[in-house]
């Protein structure tokens, strides 16, 4: 548990000590920026952990029933890790899921779903030069936003972890990790031909301007504010192989 530590100065006009004059505002360095949390998707390890393979599923497999796939039998996925870190000056609070309208229990995999966590996307051209419809759409809804690694390019020294599957958010200097080996942390590309696309991740998309997804007056936008939404999403170049 962290404590903030508080001085407290009795009776000191009292037992006939001096008081210490107020530091006047005109003394100070200037406005100080407003506390909040900062997103950033970590790209290296984004475009690192891409890995192609083929997978069976049947109308009972988890992934079919909570849509992370769009047909049965053996698919072709490109897997990929997101990490994202809070590099900004407040945490990412979500708190308890239970009893939360924020969270949807999902009775397949017996957790509960924070929808409009991320939104995976998959283009034939660069989606930053070019307005096209995506090829391919996947959706990631997070099961535990929480402390689970030390941001590798925090610029603060981060505290102990805080933040759990029943306490759900993100420390300052902590990053959450979705691993590719996770159900649904990937793109079904069964049918995309073999060929040079572009990957486009967006974290917390409903408060990204610019995107078909924006809606900063919805529950989930304005459940996970932030100082910044110009470092949301990551786009790389992926090649897609013949997977077999």
């Amino acid at each position: 548990m962290r404590f903030r530590s508080v001085f407290v100065a009795v009776g000191l006009a009292g037992a006939g000590l001096a008081l210490v004059p107020s530091v006047s505002a005109s003394a100070d360095t200037g406005p100080r920026p407003p506390a909040g949390a900062n997103l950033v998707i970590n790209t290296a390890q984004l475009q690192s952990s891409i890995s192609f393979r083929k997978s069976s599923f049947t109308t009972k497999s988890c992934s079919y029933v909570e849509g992370s796939i769009t047909g049965t039998g053996k698919r072709a996925l490109m897997r990929f890790d997101v990490s994202v870190a809070n590099r900004g000056t407040a945490p990412i609070v979500l708190g308890n899921p239970v009893g939360s309208s924020l969270f949807q229990w999902g009775s397949c995999h017996s957790h509960y779903h924070f929808s409009g966590y991320a939104v995976y996307e998959l283009f034939r051209s660069d989606p930053r030069v070019s307005q096209s419809t995506p090829l391919v759409v996947g959706r990631k809804q997070a099961f535990c936003l929480l402390d689970y690694n030390v941001d590798p390019g925090a610029t603060v020294t981060p505290g102990p972890a805080v933040y759990t599957c029943s306490n759900q958010g993100i420390s300052v200097g902590w990053a959450d990790t979705y691993g590719s080996y996770l159900d649904g942390q990937w793109l079904d590309v069964t049918g995309v031909a073999p060929g040079g696309y572009w990957l486009r991740v967006i974290v917390n998309p409903y408060n990204v301007p610019g995107t078909v997804y924006y809606a900063p007056s919805s529950a989930a936008a304005l459940a996970i504010p932030e100082l910044n939404y110009t470092d949301n999403t990551a786009v790389i170049a992926v090649t897609i192989p013949r997977i077999r």
